[in-house]
């Protein structure tokens, strides 16, 4: 288990009581009766509580009472002290209306866990000690552990991106090394761990290998046989003098030991212990590289490499952040590229800007087009044809129109004797019509 500072405990312990969690802290104790306790709360009794229960549990010890760790984002290259960047996070809220969620637990439509579904699913947070588990009588299957390393591969970079020993170990666990297993590296006093990873088959750099810091020992579990572990460990100052003395006292045995130190590019002097067999520059960064003879050093055997160097300007001799697809790694030779978390902003080129500006402008425009030519071929529904009766100017500019000239008193009577029009449309009906044959409406007068 992964050993968590109590500062950041605490927080997840708040956020989980905000979301009306069940959240329990205090010393894990067993008193005179048998029974189990978490500070006043009883623990076996709310285990019996939920017997039968699907739950998460999240447990962690509230032991460590070092200050957070400040890190550096791997997407957005800020640091922050929190459990995840809060620069990232909000971005992500705002832009999916949601944060990080497990694809097992139910979504609502908005994608965001439902209050419903929240509260039928019994969700536990204990802030404990890991002696929990032996309450619960239950183990965790066992991972191998190596004994057995075929190669490993130590670089000391010493002021190269910090004031600070940067050590490299890069190393091959033994062909008949059960996977996953797990393996135990010595760390020296304030190391700062910087990056755990592991080689794929096909040779990629994946920084996703599960470990703990237990003491002076990393501890990690590996699905491959060759990883990389790179920390930082403070070295003595004496004014323009710097010395560091790096150890190896393992419980693996290794086979072949190699070891590389960078001398620094503001170095004047530096010497070495053991002496180096080989001093070159091969390697296109313009610094020296001094190379120590490759030896066994069997499990329990402690192996010791003194540093001394004067740097008068102590300036860092760091290069630009390296692509890890170009990282090459082999077992005799290891890579000494170190595993970049945090220096997004470095290789960042402008024109991808503009080329996604660019396709932003032409995925809007061809949407406006698209909506326009849908509005365009949209097809109206036509008005109803209502009939509405004539007004009065309208059926005298008719009538004068239809008759050319004036008639007779005589046959003006007879004509309008004889001709008869709707009393609803003004429309002229035929003699023995019961309906009108403009709109239907049922005649006077008619038989």
């Amino acid at each position: 288990m992964k050993q968590m500072r109590r500062a950041a405990v605490y927080k997840l312990a708040a956020s989980a009581q905000e979301m009306e969690l069940d959240v329990m802290t205090g010393r894990l104790e067993q008193g005179e009766d048998g029974r189990w306790m978490i500070g006043n709360r009883d623990l076996t009794a709310w285990l019996a509580a939920h017997v039968d229960q699907e739950l998460v549990v999240v447990l962690s010890s509230a032991d460590d009472e070092r200050p957070l760790q400040t890190r550096t984002c791997r997407t957005c290259g800020r640091d922050y002290t929190d459990l995840e960047c809060p620069y990232c996070r909000a971005n992500r809220i705002r832009l999916r209306g949601h944060s990080l969620i497990s694809p097992s637990m139910p979504y609502s439509r908005n994608n965001e866990v439902s209050e419903n579904s929240m509260r039928n699913l019994k969700v536990t947070v204990l802030i404990a000690l890991p002696l929990l588990l032996m309450m619960t009588g239950s183990r965790a299957l066992a991972q191998t552990e190596a004994t057995e390393l075929t190669a490993l591969g130590v670089e000391l970079w010493p002021d190269y991106d910090r004031e600070a020993m940067l050590v490299l170990l890069t190393g091959t666990l033994s062909p008949a090394t059960t996977l996953p297993a797990t393996v135990a590296i010595p760390l020296p006093p304030g190391a700062d761990v910087h990056a755990v990873a592991r080689f794929t088959s096909d040779n990629q750099l994946l920084a996703d290998v599960e470990y703990t810091e237990e003491g002076e020992q990393l501890i990690m579990t590996l699905p491959d046989q060759r990883f990389r572990v790179e920390y930082y460990a403070p070295y003595d100052i004496q004014g323009d003098q710097r010395s560091y003395d790096f150890n190896w006292l393992s419980g693996l045995a290794v086979d072949q030991l190699s070891v590389a130190i960078q001398q620094p590019g503001a170095a004047e002097t530096m010497t070495i212990d053991p002496e180096p067999v080989d001093i070159s520059s091969n390697r296109g960064d313009g610094l020296l590289y001094h190379s120590l003879a490759s030896q066994i050093v069997p499990a329990g055997e402690q192996f010791t490499v003194s540093i001394d160097y004067t740097t008068p300007t102590g300036a860092l001799s760091a290069l630009p952040a390296t692509d890890l697809s170009a990282v090459t790694d082999t077992a005799s030779t290891p890579s000494s590229t170190p595993v970049e978390t945090g220096r997004f902003f470095d290789n960042f080129d402008p024109l991808w800007l503009l080329l996604l500006v660019v396709a932003v402008a032409l995925i809007g425009l061809a949407l406006y087009i698209s909506r326009q030519q849908t509005s365009s071929n949209r097809v109206r529904k036509p008005a109803p044809n209502r009939a509405s009766k004539p007004s009065t100017t309208s059926q005298t500019t008719s009538a004068s129109k239809a008759a050319p000239k004036p008639a007779s008193p005589s046959a003006q009577s007879q004509s309008a004797a004889a001709q008869r029009f709707c009393h609803h449309c003004g429309e002229p009906v035929v003699e023995g019509d019961r309906f009108c044959r403009n709109c239907g409406t049922p005649l006077k007068g008619s038989a």
